[in-house]
């Protein structure tokens, strides 16, 4: 079911709304322990409620039961997906029209400017870092290239970088000591290894940086899975990706095991609520490690991969 009246930027900023905000607006008494609060499925003497406000999502102790603003909504008002967003807009005050998605000062990089770019990564000192992060040789030529670059009040200083392409005609820079982006974008590759918004296949696999991508990749390279990829190079690019992937059938998400990554899919989940998209978080493949990059790095240590 595709969405037809809510815009994909206006439900993100709908699942913005602190749940403490949502709470208060529908009576419910402002009591709470740190971060544990009195129930508003129930009476009882002892929170059992958290609120998780850094990534707004919720787990009702007592019931088993947690979830993000729209599981909130739709139990507390025994309502539909499309009545939970109706009440969000209303209090929210928002207009289910297309909204500017502005970028966050962190996302604002200093003006790069780009000499040459290598087809392959050549610099030795390149190759050993990607060595370091468990990517195979072929992997990192088959995805990346090698950006020669000057930074704006650096004169007469050149860096070299392992570039990732976007979709926007940038790069994400990466080197043991940089880490840039010419423009913020996610980058999209096909299931033909294309750089391509078009769809080849009806899975989908989102990752958060682009090493966790070239790890995905070094893991599933004998693989014959059919799949397109979207690699967001940054959380902040969430909302660029939804009206996108809407068009799949099957999205597993491959994040960082931390708040952020926690709150990206959460988010995700309930953007996708509306259309008939099934998605999936594969943290459970790396539950001990910040990130699948991390992961594999430590267990080619231990001498069980590569």
């Amino acid at each position: 079911m595709a969405v037809t009246r809510y815009q994909q930027a206006d439900i993100l900023a709908l699942l913005e709304i602190p749940i403490v905000d949502i709470l208060s607006h529908l009576g419910f008494p402002d009591k709470h322990r740190g971060d544990m609060y009195y129930s508003p499925f129930r009476q009882e003497s002892t929170p059992s409620f958290h609120i998780n406000r850094r990534c707004n999502i919720w787990y009702d102790h007592g019931a088993a039961v947690g979830g993000g603003v729209l599981d909130l909504v739709r139990l507390l008002l025994k309502c539909s997906v499309r009545e939970a967003f109706d009440y969000l807009s209303s209090i929210r005050g928002l207009i289910p029209e297309p909204i500017a998605y502005n970028l966050k000062k962190e996302d604002k990089e200093p003006m790069i400017t780009i000499i040459k770019v290598n087809p392959q990564v050549q610099n030795e000192t390149l190759i050993s870092y990607a060595h370091s992060r468990a990517i195979w040789r072929d992997i990192l030529d088959k995805y990346c290239k090698e950006v020669i670059f000057e930074i704006k009040g650096m004169s007469n200083r050149t860096f070299h970088a392992i570039g990732f392409p976007n979709c926007e005609g940038g790069y994400v820079l990466r080197s043991t000591r940089q880490k840039k982006c010419t423009c913020n974008a996610p980058t999209w590759i096909d299931s033909r290894d294309n750089i391509s918004m078009t769809r080849t296949a009806d899975k989908l696999y989102i990752f958060e940086g682009f090493m966790d991508f070239l790890s995905w990749k070094t893991l599933d390279e004998f693989s014959f899975d059919n799949y397109d990829c979207c690699v967001l190079n940054s959380v902040n690019n969430l909302g660029k990706i939804i009206p996108k992937i809407t068009e799949y059938k099957i999205v597993k998400t491959f994040l960082d095991n931390d708040e952020a990554g926690l709150k990206a899919f959460s988010q995700l989940a309930q953007a996708l609520e509306m259309t008939d998209v099934s998605i999936s978080e594969m943290t459970g493949l790396y539950d001990y490690y910040k990130d699948l990059n991390e992961m594999l790095v430590a267990t080619r240590l231990f001498g069980k991969t590569l």
